[in-house]
């Protein structure tokens, strides 16, 4: 039975009694005399470390570095937070562990004390000397081979780093979220498809698809005659075209969205085919909803982007 103190029963509360003796020591409400010590599994911890308050005392000395035991008490971690502590003494950040692991984890960590994120950041840092005005929030993207519209196409931001020097020479007057789109052999409408822009740099063939000629689209209105977009000719043409297209009232494009929506049920962007298609359209594309672009802005490519922008500007 439970062991008395004063003639009242020790109670061990835990939310899972099945770890209590199961080779582990918890720690936390696991680790007390209720418990016997987390069933014997911290005995010898807590011979070992007696003032010891780690949350995860049975990841000490696994060679990551853990916040809440790296203390004096703890032997900082058992050793584990060593080499953290010698290199930044005055780095204050709840996971050691990513400081200094490959990728930029800015705030607390991208700061003098943490060595901007162990070096992690330096990146960024090339990046903010080279476009000291630039804003951007996808600041990877400049520079990287790629033209983007809006706050990247700027003086500022040296018109995306260059990539849009040749954009802005040949459609001066054409102002679109993605320029890259132009010319890509998809007619994307709307602000695309005007004079401005090349009529989306002849994807629309001189607009001629916005049209519906000679009966053309009588077929779509008799099976979708609820739809009221501009221009019927863009659905079931293989690309996935979004907003009003992308209705049940459409037919989802009439079938071109079944896939997408699928694939990505709570994604809602403009341009649905710009998830994965091999360039990181960032913003609300570089989101979990939608897989990251459709993974197009994976870590990888982000680094690649990033090593661009030092090698256009800071030399080899």
């Amino acid at each position: 039975g439970d062991c008395l103190e004063g003639g009242r029963p020790l109670i061990c509360d835990v939310i899972n009694p099945k770890v209590l003796g199961d080779g582990y020591c918890d720690g936390g409400a696991y680790n007390t005399e209720e418990c016997g010590f987390d069933g014997g599994d911290c005995i010898k911890f807590n011979k070992a470390f007696p003032d010891c308050k780690a949350e995860t005392p049975w990841e000490m000395g696994d060679g990551v570095c853990d916040y809440s035991a790296n203390t004096i008490e703890c032997d900082f971690d058992d050793g584990d937070c060593l080499h953290f502590n010698e290199d930044y003494p005055d780095c204050d950040v709840a996971f050691p562990s990513l400081v200094g692991d490959g990728e930029c984890d800015g705030d607390e960590y991208n700061v003098e004390e943490c060595g901007y994120d162990g070096g992690d950041c330096d990146l960024f840092h090339g990046f903010e000397e080279a476009f000291p005005d630039c804003g951007v929030e996808s600041w990877w993207q400049v520079g990287n081979g790629v033209c983007n519209g809006g706050e990247y196409n700027t003086a500022e931001c040296e018109y995306d780093g260059g990539d849009c020097d040749i954009f802005n020479d040949v459609f001066p007057d054409c102002e679109v979220e993605f320029p890259s789109r132009l010319g890509n052999g998809v007619c994307d409408g709307d602000e695309y498809n005007t004079s401005e822009c090349g009529y989306d740099g002849l994807d629309c063939q001189n607009g001629n698809f916005t049209i519906c000629d000679d009966g053309d689209c009588d077929e779509f209105y008799d099976n979708f005659d609820s739809c009221t977009v501009d221009n019927p000719m863009y659905t079931a043409n293989g690309v996935c075209n979004g907003g009003d297209f992308n209705t049940e009232d459409c037919g989802f494009d009439d079938g071109d969205c079944d896939y997408f929506n699928k694939a990505y049920p709570n994604c809602t962007v403009k341009f649905p085919s710009y998830v994965g298609n091999g360039i990181c359209d960032g913003e609300e594309y570089n989101t979990t909803e939608c897989g990251f672009d459709g993974l197009d802005c994976v870590d990888s490519q982000i680094a690649m982007a990033g090593n661009a922008v030092i090698r256009n500007f800071h030399g080899p």
